[in-house]
């Protein structure tokens, strides 16, 4: 937040993800591009066609904005700084929480064995509404201390709860567990 004067200007928030696509697609991503630039050569349109996906596969983003002033935000895909996405409104969301998270990419043989080529974890920082059932990530971290600092400055600047991950167990789900 800025201050001029006596106004303040709230700045947006935009937190960029990573790739939009798991790492084996990127890297296909990247060798339909290099087909494709050197297929323009033969037949324009397939190579266009394959250096426009390979393009999108390679360097497609994922993200999160969100304008502080008119308490908006977006889910987006970037790719070159365009950026898709439809705004929400913040309205439902009363408390911000960090939450544990891993991320991992598994790819399956034809035997239907499973191997696991990446595994993260990381610290996401959410917006969460009144019964913590539904959350929206804001952020990404790797470093707790980071993390935490993170939800304390956007509790400031949403002017949200900061608190501890609780979600409400219904009345569904206790008469599921007795």
């Amino acid at each position: 937040m800025k201050t001029i004067g006596t106004t303040q200007i709230k700045i947006m928030i935009d937190n960029i993800f990573g790739k939009f696509f798991p790492p084996s697609v990127v890297v296909v991503g990247y060798i339909f591009l290099v087909a494709g630039v050197l297929f323009i050569l033969e037949n324009t349109f397939i190579g266009i066609g394959l250096a426009v996906i390979g393009t999108f596969g390679a360097f497609a983003k994922t993200g999160v904005q969100i304008n502080p002033a008119k308490q908006l935000f977006r889910e987006y895909t970037a790719l070159f700084g365009l950026k898709f996405g439809n705004w929400q409104s913040l309205e439902g969301y009363t408390d911000v929480s960090v939450l544990k998270k891993s991320i991992s990419t598994t790819a399956y043989s034809r035997s239907n064995r499973s191997a696991t080529t990446s595994s993260e974890k990381y610290l996401d920082v959410c917006l969460l509404d009144k019964s913590h059932r539904k959350k929206q990530t804001i952020s990404r971290w790797t470093d707790k201390e980071m993390a935490i600092a993170d939800a304390k400055k956007l509790t400031e600047r949403l002017t949200l709860n900061y608190s501890r991950y609780n979600p409400e167990i219904s009345t569904e789900s206790r008469a599921k567990r007795r």
